[in-house]
């Protein structure tokens, strides 16, 4: 495990929370595990939450995105400049989300088409034939799942990683509690106009609705320092609460009651408290930072993105290529292996060299 360590450090020149690595292999495994259940319509128990917030993830991955892309900005005053930044960022996001485009299209070539009876979610993705308009549709980053069911949040990571200087730049003029007043509005107001589908939008919508997570995230790593010394005074008994409450918040514990009773915008504002919460805990609790970058956690941090790509192809071919033959019990274990196999072998041969590129070619830019 320590040559991943080290692959995870060498990815930013500065210092590394590693603890937050593990906290985003965690959340992709969550992911893995919540689309197999929604193929299957599996009931989702409440005490395997933890291990199911597949939602609750995406936000996650949003607002770890946002704190680490600014913490350049932060702590040199710059990103540096825009040309380098964006080829590293687009070598560090589209390349390796090309490579998947490309295993997914060689999915729907070979199981495509299988019309199995496995519900309304399973019947968004390789039921059309694969065509050349759907093919250029994907690799432009369409939010659409018909080639593979993960890659809709690519498109709004990407359209954040190339608005993010301009936006880091406006946080920085305004204090930290206007920023975060703007984006907890934004969110809650693009949440109502989803729901009550506002035409022509809806993809727009999105975009703000996602954004305002990065923003969320930046303003955190703004004020990480503050942070950590209002961490350091609340004492060890509320410390425990905060992580507990957090908890309980990102894992939507209160999500039903809330929407029964007519506040549909409270449950995503308590997931992202709830995720803002289990972010600072990942940072400043000892006890859950060491369990984060222990073995485990920090090798699924390093694969994390390549899991993230590859998962729904190895699940709708498994799916495909198994129905009928083995119960979803029996798929279950050849599904996780399959998965984090493919996902360390595109992550060593496609993610990760495409990242030494994108900062080769980024460092020949800048000169």
């Amino acid at each position: 495990m320590d040559h991943s360590l080290d692959t995870l450090r060498a990815r930013t020149q500065g210092a590394r929370y590693v603890e937050l690595d593990g906290l985003r292999g965690w959340a992709a495994f969550t992911v893995i595990l919540h689309h197999f259940c929604y193929l299957y319509d599996l009931r989702e128990p409440a005490w395997l939450i933890p291990i199911l917030a597949g939602h609750e993830a995406v936000l996650l991955f949003f607002l770890l995105s946002g704190f680490v892309l600014s913490l350049p900005f932060w702590n040199r005053g710059s990103n540096g400049p825009y040309g380098p930044y964006l080829i590293r960022r687009i070598f560090r996001i589209y390349v390796p989300y090309l490579g998947a485009v490309v295993l997914a299209a060689l999915g729907m070539m070979v199981m495509g088409n299988k019309h199995l009876p496995l519900g309304d979610w399973y019947a968004l993705t390789w039921q059309q034939p694969l065509s050349f308009r759907m093919f250029f549709d994907q690799v432009l980053m369409s939010p659409s799942p018909v080639m593979n069911t993960a890659f809709w949040s690519l498109r709004y990571e990407m359209q954040m990683s190339i608005a993010f200087p301009l936006v880091v730049w406006l946080i920085s003029r305004a204090p930290s509690i206007v920023g975060i007043l703007i984006a907890l509005a934004l969110n809650g107001a693009t949440t109502w106009m989803m729901r009550h589908h506002v035409p022509n939008w809806h993809y727009a919508l999105e975009t703000v609705h996602y954004g305002s997570l990065f923003v969320v995230g930046a303003i955190l790593a703004r004020e990480r320092a503050v942070l950590r010394g209002l961490w350091d005074r609340m004492g060890r008994v509320f410390q425990w609460i905060f992580i507990v409450v957090s908890c309980l918040a990102y894992w939507g514990i209160w999500r039903r009651p809330l929407y029964v009773h007519h506040l549909p915008n409270c449950p995503e504002i308590l997931l992202v408290t709830g995720a803002v919460g289990l972010l600072l805990a990942a940072m400043y609790a000892a006890p859950l930072r060491r369990l984060l970058s222990s073995g485990i956690p920090e090798y699924l941090g390093r694969i994390s993105y390549s899991l993230y790509l590859v998962h729904g192809t190895v699940l709708f071919f498994l799916a495909n290529l198994l129905y009928g033959r083995l119960g979803w019990t029996g798929i279950l274990p050849i599904y996780l292996v399959i998965a984090i196999g493919l996902a360390h072998l595109f992550c060593v041969t496609i993610e990760e060299p495409a990242l030494r590129a994108g900062k080769l070619i980024a460092g020949k830019f800048r000169a």
